[in-house]
């Protein structure tokens, strides 16, 4: 069997279980691979610590602690930290308000087969008009301020295991109403 082939079947038979398809794609192109490896023992202020809870246990101290620690030997000062600062930014970041004709065409682009904060998405779509008034004073209290509302917080974000998530990955388990904010934002 050829290692084309070879390939080939195993592939077939890992589909559905990533886990084992990375193992194969690792095989393919000879990467070592590094088995999970913890310390037997660990040494702290003169004891040793064998058991693995207290291990983990020493570990998280130390790195609880590390912070504080360091920052207690850093020197007071009373020189202001503004004067490293040799020039004056020539733009600044300013996120505008939204209007209401913009939140009401935003209502009408929603899909009428979701919905948002357990309100059917149809719904809003039909009350886009009056709706867009109070939901404008809240996506611009939400610029001004900087603090979102909590009903617009909620987010279904489903568990990725050893992946990194992109912002369009987040923002996808937002609610319909918190994307429109998001939306808002971008222009």
């Amino acid at each position: 069997m050829s290692k084309k082939a070879y390939f080939c079947k195993h592939f077939d038979l890992c589909k559905g279980n990533l886990k084992a398809t990375w193992k194969l794609i690792g095989t393919l192109i000879k990467r070592k691979t590094k088995g999970q490896t913890t310390p037997l023992r660990i040494v702290r202020n003169n004891k040793t610590y064998i058991n693995n809870d207290d291990i983990a246990d020493q570990f998280n101290k130390h790195f609880v602690n590390v912070g504080p620690y360091l920052a207690s030997k850093i020197a007071n000062s009373n020189v202001n930290p503004t004067q490293y600062i040799s020039f004056s930014p020539t733009s600044s970041f300013v996120m505008s308000t939204v209007t209401e004709t913009q939140v009401s065409s935003l209502f009408e682009t929603l899909d009428a087969n979701k919905s948002s904060i357990d309100i059917p998405n149809k719904l809003i779509k039909l009350a886009a008009g009056p709706l867009s008034v109070p939901f404008t004073k809240i996506y611009n209290q939400s610029i001004e301020t900087g603090i979102v509302p909590n009903v617009l917080k909620v987010s279904q974000v489903p568990q990725f295991t050893k992946m990194v998530m992109s912002l369009t990955q987040v923002t996808t388990g937002l609610s319909q109403l918190s994307r429109l904010l998001v939306k808002s934002l971008k222009g």
